[in-house]
């Protein structure tokens, strides 16, 4: 296979599945609590017995929400292609693995990595439940990319807790087989990953050999602020009275919480250097999902050497298109994330090839593994060495 482009992050949502798919391969005492559709005025709905509600079928994103044109320009561009209009006639273009290539092709990209479900799951109050749900979908996953693993890199959704269920499924999908990676559910709750409670975890992703990803899911916010961000986000969803003071709030509070969605996984990666992660496992593949390098990599710069080390200077280098920041070699490696691919992203510019240019960008991160992370201590180290970013 000749890869022009790979897309690194789309997504197979919960609310794109077959309706019956965990009514009918749940565990028969836990099939009532599933997800299941049901009528209602506005078109099929996924719900709970708990009363979740997990959005429309074949609705927009992974909240399922109703697709309204002109409120969000790239759903409007989807729209453009029929995708709502065939998802209300139950045609599953995005979770049909022969449709889903036909918009590959569509778009010029030869190969997704997809991320699943765990934004759903995170809003179904049944941890029980989630775990089962989380396992079926497992399933169906490693059968639909089993369909075309040259152009499918999906990742099995792992629950965060209980940590024995997550250490179970993590053993259950790499025996199994199709998937080629790990997505552990990130919620605002979550055990500090820097804590011992993620230890047997960590040890049993090492030795599965699968890279463990992280998506962002931006930061918690208090309820007051949180409702504001919300209708900053879709001006329509106002109430009558709300003042032409308070709208603008709204939308300076959702600007301002966009712009930073990315930038939390700041906490993911510091947890994992400054908790010593990858220094008790050297063989674990980290990758943070949609939180740019260029994001991520200033925090990095300010992580400190060991006790007693000297301060090396930063040296950084942007060039037009870059993304670079060099870090002294007793920063560099930020947790191991390896195994970039040429990937090219579009067609020759300026004489350069593409695949030339993101070798360049690359060299420009100088993110080599050097193992020295906070907190070594002298002459504990070795060097190991590994470029950025995720295995297809």
């Amino acid at each position: 296979m000749r890869y022009e482009m790979i897309s690194a992050d789309c997504h197979l949502d919960l609310c794109w599945l077959p309706q019956d798919l965990f009514t009918a391969n749940a565990a028969a005492g836990l099939r009532d609590r599933m997800p299941h559709v049901v009528d209602s005025p506005k078109g099929p709905t996924w719900i709970t017995k708990k009363g979740a509600n997990l959005g429309f079928f074949c609705g927009m994103g992974s909240a399922g929400r109703e697709y309204v044109p002109g409120r969000i320009h790239r759903a409007d561009r989807m729209a453009e292609t029929g995708l709502y209009a065939d998802g209300k006639k139950g045609i599953r273009r995005l979770t049909d693995p022969e449709l889903r290539l036909k918009d590959q092709d569509r778009d010029g990209v030869q190969a997704e990595v997809l991320y699943g479900i765990l934004g759903a799951t995170g809003r179904m109050n049944d941890g029980e439940a989630v775990v089962e749900v989380i396992r079926v979908y497992n399933e169906w996953l490693a059968d639909f990319c089993s369909t075309h693993p040259e152009r499918f890199a999906g990742l099995a959704s792992i629950p965060n807790a209980p940590i024995d269920a997550a250490i179970a499924e993590v053993e259950r999908v790499a025996k199994r087989g199709a998937v080629r990676g790990l997505d552990i559910a990130n919620s605002p709750d979550l055990t500090p990953l820097w804590d011992s409670y993620w230890n047997p975890l960590w040890e049993v992703i090492q030795t599965s050999g699968l890279p463990l990803h992280f998506h962002t899911i931006g930061s918690r916010l208090p309820d007051d602020l949180q409702k504001l961000v919300h209708v900053g986000s879709d001006p329509s969803r106002a109430p009558a009275d709300m003042s032409a003071e308070d709208r603008r709030a709204s939308r300076i509070a959702f600007a301002t919480h966009i712009t930073g969605f990315q930038i939390n996984m700041a906490n993911i990666l510091m947890a994992m250097i400054y908790g010593g992660v990858l220094e008790r496992f050297p063989r674990l593949r980290v990758v943070l999902g949609e939180a740019g390098i260029g994001l991520e990599a200033p925090g990095v710069g300010d992580v400190p050497d060991g006790p007693g080390g000297r301060e090396a200077p930063r040296r950084a280098r942007r060039g037009q298109g870059d993304v670079g920041v060099g870090l002294p070699a007793s920063r560099r490696g930020v947790a191991g994330l390896e195994g970039v691919h040429r990937a090219r992203a579009g067609p020759p510019a300026g004489g350069c090839a593409p695949q030339d240019r993101l070798r360049q960008r690359c060299a420009a991160l100088q993110l080599h593994v050097t193992r020295r992370l906070a907190g070594w201590r002298a002459g504990a180290g070795g060097r190991g060495e590994g470029p950025l970013t995720t295995t297809l």
